[in-house]
């Protein structure tokens, strides 16, 4: 009996490292087959087609969010009291997407977000600071991210792209960028999120995996400036 215990315990142990090692072979050939896939395509298609479908459908959970609180409050304001009884003001109104911002975040974080910071990581910063990962390095690119391509490029990009495509001058486009940088602190927004993200990304994470990983996180990101760019 003692035997056939220790047999069967054998063979448990047996099969969970052999379905371990599976499970890693096949992680090892996900991950394989990703890197090929990254370092064979053009970068910049691949950039574009990632961080404009990411774009897009931030902004699409943006507006379901803002919708699905305006049309609370509005259910919550509908209810009126007449005489003693509690009447509807007016019916719910049903949810609605503008695709034309839908739109403009998409250009935007193709274009920018992902072609253009594909450049900028790999190329000008490469040819400016050098391609090391030391923290004197990162600190570099960091810098020059956060305090001159953020404020004067990369957040009045989106700004300009979704005013001259709703009808806007370019005078009260910088007119609202200037309003939202003082009163709704979209700059301090900004760097909370992204200075610790870029020294990552400078930092450990691999070139051709850089726009990728930032498109991760600036999901979260194009939520919040979706909604800032768009407050009337």
């Amino acid at each position: 009996m003692t035997m056939i215990r220790t047999k069967a315990k054998l063979f448990v142990a047996a099969t969970l490292v052999a379905n371990s090692s599976s499970l890693s072979f096949t992680t090892s050939q996900a991950a394989s087959l990703i890197n090929d896939f990254y370092r064979k395509q053009n970068r910049f298609k691949v950039a574009f087609l990632i961080c404009s479908s990411k774009a897009c459908a931030a902004d699409l959970v943006a507006q379901w969010i803002d919708n699905s609180k305006q049309s609370k409050d509005n259910q919550q304001e509908s209810i009126v009291n007449i005489g003693g009884h509690n009447k509807p003001k007016e019916p719910r109104k049903a949810l609605s997407i503008d695709y034309r911002r839908a739109a403009v975040f998409l250009l935007y974080g193709g274009l920018y977000q992902g072609m253009a910071q594909e450049y900028i990581y790999n190329d000008i910063y490469a040819s400016l600071f050098g391609s090391g990962t030391d923290i004197l390095t990162a600190s570099k690119k960091v810098a020059t991210e956060m305090f001159v391509l953020t404020p004067l490029l990369c957040v009045p990009a989106a700004y300009l792209i979704k005013g001259l495509l709703g009808g806007d001058t370019v005078g009260d486009v910088f007119k609202k960028y200037k309003n939202d940088v003082i009163n709704n602190k979209v700059l301090y927004i900004n760097w909370s999120i992204w200075i610790p993200v870029n020294f990552l990304v400078f930092g450990l994470v691999p070139e051709h995996f850089r726009v990728t990983f930032v498109a991760l996180v600036s999901f979260f990101w194009t939520m919040i400036l979706s909604t800032i760019v768009s407050k009337k």
